[in-house]
């Protein structure tokens, strides 16, 4: 079962529609840094418990989150972790 959250960040102006599974996993554990190298037609890349960022947002002074993000990769969780904004699903753009 799915459970999709509307996040807003004044602070940042960004609003994130992340899908989380019952376990917190935003994606169902899906690597979306992957996502930006992979081939058309390719399969996603599942990421690990072993590389996770938790992801909190604000809205009006309220936290929201963590939202955990899987990683396949020590270097994708380093990406994620330098710009989440980039890579955190947008406007339910997935």
């Amino acid at each position: 079962m799915r459970l999709s959250v509307v996040l807003v960040s004044l602070g940042l102006a960004s609003n994130v529609l992340v899908e989380a599974d019952l376990n917190g996993a935003v994606m169902e554990g899906y690597d979306v840094v992957a996502y930006q190298s992979l081939s058309l037609g390719s399969s996603g890349v599942l990421g690990s418990t072993d590389y996770v960022y938790n992801l909190t947002s604000t809205d009006q002074g309220v936290d929201i989150g963590p939202y955990e993000f899987r990683f396949a990769t020590a270097d994708n969780l380093a990406t994620f972790a330098a710009d989440p904004w980039t890579y955190a699903p947008k406007f339910g753009g997935f």
